[in-house]
């Protein structure tokens, strides 16, 4: 009886599902936050996931852990934030396998013109060929101070570096590490403040640089042409891609359900999916998502079973790897299931 038992409980536990987290099918001039994909080696992935899984859409995988059907490898597919390559790039390839996909959408800068603020000051930070020595903010009270030292000009040598760098690890530069202490400092505040600081590393660099196109997000018609294709849906991703928990209820309550809404009345389909920005959450978010979805993504790497929690299904990230490269981590991404 016990081996049974336990027997089981294993087949219950390693019937197990991936999802896939990808952004941006690009490439960007540099990436600190491994975001993107070039288009050929998110085409050699694709090449793979057909040889190596069951590709179903989130919605479905959803349907399986709730009414218990299989779900060994299944995959699905993600992407987050709503950027224009997701159309011009992503689509087309997706469509050439007939690949499905969720795109979890970032309301804000829908057809706005403009870079997300990571972006923006990626661009202001590590792009800017001449900064001045030393930048001071001042916000919520406090001061900011950092001295570039000697890396007021952008060498080549430092571009080099920019191009290669991951955020996760040491800043290979005073650059980078600038980027990373406003990064940090920017991300839990509200978007007014957010803009407001940003507005003022701009005056300080005294870039004249535009906003830069393939770093917009789609507009209104490219997310309708979307949400009517049979092989894609759309999800919630907040209104302004706030740190959720940094936040109060109130504040996520309007971030969460004026996304849902917006999404719903511009495509006159239900959004019943959602993803986390940066993942993170707290109680108080899971309160308002459990209102008006059924499932929601994080970004904890893990994979799914029919014991996941369908408001904290994990995703593995996608890094810009080839299809040889792809295909190992994949592999190990299900053993370790």
């Amino acid at each position: 009886m016990l081996v049974r038992l336990l027997n089981h409980l294993k087949r219950f536990y390693t019937d197990t599902a991936l999802v896939l987290m990808y952004h941006r099918v690009a490439s960007p001039v540099a990436d600190p936050w491994q975001l993107a994909v070039s288009a050929a080696n998110f085409e050699q992935q694709l090449q793979v996931l057909q040889q190596v899984g069951n590709v179903v859409p989130l919605t479905e995988l959803v349907e399986r852990i709730k009414s218990g059907k299989p779900l060994r490898k299944c995959i699905s597919l993600t992407f987050d934030d709503g950027y224009s390559d997701n159309f011009l790039a992503a689509k087309p390839l997706l469509e050439k396998y007939g690949v499905p996909a969720t795109f979890f959408i970032t309301q804000h800068a829908i057809g706005a013109q403009q870079e997300f603020w990571w972006d923006e000051l990626e661009r202001i930070i590590l792009q800017t060929p001449v900064l001045p020595q030393q930048l001071t903010l001042q916000f919520g009270g406090r001061n900011f101070f950092f001295d570039l030292e000697a890396e007021t000009v952008l060498t080549q040598e430092m571009r080099r570096k920019h191009s290669t760098w991951n955020a996760e690890d040491e800043a290979p530069t005073l650059r980078a590490l600038l980027y990373m202490q406003v990064w940090q400092l920017l991300s839990p505040l509200p978007y007014l403040e957010q803009r407001r600081l940003l507005e003022e590393i701009s005056a300080w660099a005294g870039t004249g640089q535009a906003p830069r196109p393939e770093n917009f997000s789609m507009s209104e018609e490219q997310l309708q042409s979307l949400a009517r294709h049979a092989l894609f849906e759309l999800g919630g991703h907040t209104v302004h891609h706030p740190l959720l928990p940094a936040h109060q209820p109130e504040v996520q309550s309007q971030e969460i359900s004026q996304n849902k809404v917006y999404l719903e009345e511009l495509t006159g389909q239900r959004a019943h999916l959602f993803s986390y920005p940066s993942g993170k959450y707290n109680q108080d978010t899971l309160n308002v998502v459990q209102q008006g979805f059924t499932a929601a993504c994080t970004t904890d790497h893990k994979g799914v079973s029919k014991a996941t929690d369908l408001f904290q299904i994990g995703r593995f990230q996608v890094n810009n790897w080839d299809g040889a490269a792809f295909e190992k981590r994949i592999t190990q991404w299900q053993r370790t299931l």
